[in-house]
């Protein structure tokens, strides 16, 4: 292992330095392939190496644009020209990805969306326009006790004829546990002045004055309002960092 790490060591800082300006030339990598043929690098570990650094590069790339909060078209064209110099499977992480890229859109103008039947029944204020609208679930985290283990006697120990000693009693005991239950289903809409639910049992409307922040759990958005209470909508995983970045960049400029 270690001779293999000597060995490799010459294609690894060529590899570094051709990834750093993220603009591989036919000619660069010709050189490279040339490089590992002649330090006995095998042609699948070669590929294997390229990729690492690859990934490594790509993953810069993305601290970079989530420090700016927004994917330029530098750096989508930097992702772009590194997929194509090892083909697929270099790109950012889908839930990165989805969070950079509608950062740009939001730093570069986001047109408004016409909102679909379902929703034809949502009135929206002069001059408010919906940019965003998913499937949902509202739901209430409620604390319930349930018992932990159970009462009884596990052992009997005769003493004299019909006489018999109990030992080792079990004592159950009870302890809170957080369970979701659902208060409505429905559609989430982010508008530019507040968030909206439309629900087959119930619905809210929140401006975003009076919302204090919003934050993502997995596939769960929290609203936090004012007094500190809070809502939690379960929005399908594709849209969740959509809605969350929306939201923000909404609580931002109220």
């Amino acid at each position: 292992m270690l001779f293999r790490w000597f060995r490799e060591r010459p294609l690894r800082v060529a590899l570094r330095s051709a990834y750093a300006d993220t603009r591989l030339t036919t000619e660069e990598l010709a050189g490279l392939a040339a490089l590992a043929e002649a330090g006995g690098v095998p042609p699948e570990r070669f590929a294997v190496l390229q990729r690492k650094r690859a990934q490594v590069r790509m993953k810069q790339i993305g601290k970079r644009a989530a420090a700016e909060r927004r994917l330029d078209p530098v750096a989508i064209e930097a992702i772009n020209h590194i997929s194509a110099s090892i083909g697929e499977g270099a790109e950012l992480d889908p839930y990165d990805m989805t969070l950079f890229t509608t950062n740009w859109n939001l730093a570069n103008g986001m047109r408004p969306l016409a909102l679909p039947d379902e929703l034809a029944k949502v009135n929206l204020q002069r001059g408010e326009s919906a940019y965003y609208a998913c499937g949902s679930t509202w739901i209430e985290k409620r604390w319930v006790r349930e018992q932990i283990g159970s009462s009884g006697y596990v052992a009997v120990v005769p003493v004299i004829w019909r006489i018999n000693y109990w030992v080792d009693t079990l004592r159950g005991r009870y302890q809170e546990v957080e369970q979701p239950a659902t208060i409505s289903i429905g559609r989430f809409v982010v508008t530019d002045r507040r968030i909206l639910f439309v629900g087959d049992a119930s619905s809210l409307a929140q401006s975003y004055e009076r919302i204090s922040t919003i934050e993502l759990l997995n596939d769960t958005v929290r609203i936090v309002r004012e007094g500190d209470t809070s809502c939690y909508f379960m929005l399908p995983a594709d849209d969740a960092a959509d809605v969350c970045q929306l939201v923000r960049h909404f609580l931002a400029q109220n």
